[in-house]
């Protein structure tokens, strides 16, 4: 069986993290921007895009990080307003390869 070569696989974890309002938005609406005003991005995580949904409700993030266990750090922050869907991704020739490589899989079977 030939063994297929991925490259590398990197320390680092690349995540995109959305949010949304989880109380009525607009009686906690000061208190987010109060919240945010005050927060820093921590020093161990890289904000490759960092955007707010354009109806106000939300917003996107796209971080790399070599400590998963940081992105904790907004979400026990924010939790209180904000509800959070962190997942892990991969540039989509990298996911499709693997994909690919799955879909063969399966059919060998």
């Amino acid at each position: 069986m030939e063994r297929r070569d991925y490259g590398e696989v990197p320390n680092e974890l690349e995540g995109a993290s959305g949010w949304h309002c989880a109380a009525e938005p607009r009686r906690w609406k000061k208190a987010i921007l109060a919240a945010f005003a005050k927060w820093q991005i921590p020093a161990d995580q890289n904000y490759k895009e960092f955007l707010s949904r354009i109806d106000g409700e939300g917003g996107f993030a796209v971080i790399d990080t070599d400590n998963q266990a940081g992105l904790l750090d907004g979400v026990s922050k924010f939790t209180t307003w904000l509800e959070f869907d962190i997942v892990p991704v991969v540039d989509i020739m990298d996911g499709v390869s693997v994909l690919a490589a799955g879909a063969d899989f399966r059919e060998s079977v």
